[in-house]
């Protein structure tokens, strides 16, 4: 497909602010817009959180912006962080 002029695609790590797990596929947005879906998702001891990594297509993403993930029907909400975090 033809490439649009300002539209990026980039891997970001995301922390879940709820005990919902992220899993592959799942849709993520931001304010009601979908832009990107998450590619792997994991419970992390250290954090005592679920994180995961997700693929987007938005450039106004920055640390510390809030997303929301579809799970099953129904809208988490999620923080941006940077890699790495274990």
């Amino acid at each position: 497909g033809k490439k649009k002029k300002g539209i990026t695609k980039q891997v970001i790590g995301f922390q879940m602010l709820d005990r919902a797990v992220a899993r592959a596929g799942y849709t993520v947005y931001q304010e009601g817009e979908p832009i990107g879906e998450v590619t792997s998702g994991a419970p992390s001891p250290s954090l005592k959180c679920n994180i995961g990594f997700a693929i987007v297509t938005s450039q106004i993403i920055s640390q510390e912006d809030e997303i929301d993930i579809e799970i099953r029907g129904r809208m988490h909400p999620a923080k941006i962080v940077t890699a790495p975090f274990i």
